[in-house]
């Protein structure tokens, strides 16, 4: 059974499409290749024990800010 869209990769990927969408420098060719291999990245998702899945969340709801352009946040 595949594991539920993660919601970091969500908002990460949005960004990207709409730095491609803006034609920010490399974020066309970045979606581009993004596309191609997400049906095998899901194809391999496995969800994690639930331990690990309530630290992530917890990790992620109490990580500090990047600013834009800087990685995922």
């Amino acid at each position: 059974m595949a594991a539920p869209p993660d919601p970091l990769a969500l908002r990460v990927t949005a960004r990207l499409a709409a730095a491609a969408t803006a034609g920010a420098p490399g974020a066309r060719r970045a979606l581009r290749e993004v596309v191609v291999r997400l049906p095998a990245a899901l194809a391999r998702r496995r969800p994690l024990p639930p331990h690990v899945e309530a630290a992530t969340r917890l990790l992620e709801r109490h990580a500090p800010a990047r600013p834009s352009g800087r990685g995922p946040a």
